[in-house]
């Protein structure tokens, strides 16, 4: 029998505020790290630059407009389902998705990590998803993306993926990963863990 759960909810952010400061993290994120500045560790085969360089930013520590509204969504979505009291941190960063763009299949943290791992949709112009393969499930999970929508779950030995890209605007996302303090390394990555 299996547990895994995917939570979502339905949030009320101000969705065009937070995609204008997403293009301005982008350009940002690509001046800063791009062109072989930053370092690339993203583990899927197939993913986007901003994603690719995840490790070098932590997105919702800079303070744009809308971004604080959606770390407090998140802290209150994560706090209501989380089973222990361990103290977390969080790990943000940017997917922009050009035509023909999807991040392909990955995990992100061993389920001893007790981890947790999520994304919010802030733009989707055409029909789009998140697909999941979760331990003991045949059939493959399938989320549909829609604006203002948060996801969360465990990171418990599912692998997951998002379709491609198929319109001429972009698809942005931003994700995020929960933690426990004792899987951080806290000589690695300074100033890049946000506490829950």
């Amino acid at each position: 029998m299996n547990d895994y759960k995917i939570y979502s909810k339905k949030l009320n952010l101000n969705v065009q505020n937070i995609r204008n400061n997403c293009y301005i993290m982008q350009g940002m994120i690509m001046n800063n790290f791009g062109d072989g500045k930053g370092r690339k560790v993203y583990p899927a085969e197939k993913s986007t630059p901003t994603t690719e360089l995840y490790v070098n930013y932590n997105l919702l520590l800079h303070p744009f407009s809308g971004f604080h509204e959606l770390f407090v969504n998140i802290k209150d979505m994560f706090n209501h389902f989380k089973e222990d009291d361990d103290n977390y941190y969080l790990q943000s960063w940017l997917n922009v998705y050009k035509k023909g763009d999807y991040i392909d299949w990955h995990n992100h943290w061993d389920p001893k990590a007790r981890a947790w791992h999520g994304f919010y949709c802030v733009s989707v112009p055409e029909p789009s998803s998140t697909l999941y393969k979760l331990p003991n499930i045949e059939e493959i999970i399938e989320i549909r993306s829609e604006e203002n929508l948060l996801i969360m779950g465990k990171s418990d030995g599912d692998l997951h993926r998002s379709t491609e890209n198929t319109s001429d605007e972009d698809r942005i996302t931003i994700a995020f990963d929960i933690v426990p303090q004792d899987q951080i390394n806290p000589y690695k990555l300074l100033n890049h863990w946000i506490p829950l």
